[in-house]
């Protein structure tokens, strides 16, 4: 089911830029890098269908931010957001934290289920 939403996703975000750019693009090597997608599928099999979901969105929006204040104050920025690997940092303090403190389970969405209910 992840791996459905990064599909879905992945075509969402290639129509947007086919319609914005009015031409055919290649998502992957010129907007997306191929390490990225592959991070994207590693973690979409190594985390429940929500907390995959969850992590994904939160990542994103905290990347962005970060990226943009990073950007700000560097006067500096570029064209490139290294996502896998400030992905990757984020996924390891989340694992960090569920082994030091034990008080959430990564691997289980029953905290999840239980909110949207």
């Amino acid at each position: 089911m992840s791996l459905l939403f990064l599909v879905v996703q992945f075509a969402l975000v290639k129509l947007y830029f086919t319609l914005k750019r009015g031409k055919k693009v290649v998502l992957a090597d010129s907007l997306i890098g191929w390490g990225d997608i592959a991070f994207m599928a590693c973690t979409a099999f190594m985390l429940p269908v929500l907390t995959f979901i969850l992590f994904y969105m939160v990542s994103l929006l905290l990347i962005l931010v970060g990226w943009l204040l990073y950007a700000r104050i560097r006067k500096a920025g570029g064209n490139h957001i290294p996502l896998a690997g400030l992905q990757a940092l984020l996924l390891l303090l989340l694992l960090a934290g569920d082994w030091a403190l034990g008080c959430y389970d990564i691997y289980n969405d029953e905290l999840f289920t239980f909110l949207i209910r």
